[in-house]
């Protein structure tokens, strides 16, 4: 079971949608930090920097059609960096093209849920995707 004081970042373009995601993440009964980014190179950036914290983001919730690059560049960053590559990441995204979902896949995603989403769904994916990354 993942956490209560597990560390998300969130990374979106759109802050409406990030405050959502962070709203809803409170209403689980999450109690980290919540970090958010606007955009790939934000959220590279704050993952570096977190590190060499005590207690670093442990769980990614990334868009994936950003402006500059898209949340794929964000996951193939996180899973091909040692200290990142077993952190939990799903895209919350409008992107449900065949192929868009097929490349988050093979590109190391552990869940994948398009926007309009509702909390059950989210919550759901939260805990496989942990499961997944952090097995018993």
């Amino acid at each position: 079971m993942i956490p209560s004081k597990t560390n998300f970042l969130i990374v979106d373009d759109i802050a409406n949608v990030r405050k959502m995601l962070k709203e809803q993440l409170k209403e689980f009964g999450f109690k980290g930090d919540f970090l958010e980014a606007a955009s790939v190179e934000e959220g590279k950036k704050l993952l570096e920097q977190q590190v060499s914290l005590e207690t670093p983001v442990g769980f990614i919730l990334c868009d994936y059609l950003m402006p500059n690059q898209t949340g794929i560049e964000l996951l193939k960053f996180v899973r091909s960096a040692p200290n990142f590559k077993n952190i939990p990441f799903i895209m919350v995204t409008t992107e449900s093209e065949k192929q868009a979902v097929i490349g988050a896949i093979s590109n190391g995603v552990s869940g994948y849920i398009t926007k309009p989403w509702t909390g059950n769904v989210l919550k759901e994916k939260i805990a496989v995707a942990w499961e997944k990354m952090h097995p018993k």
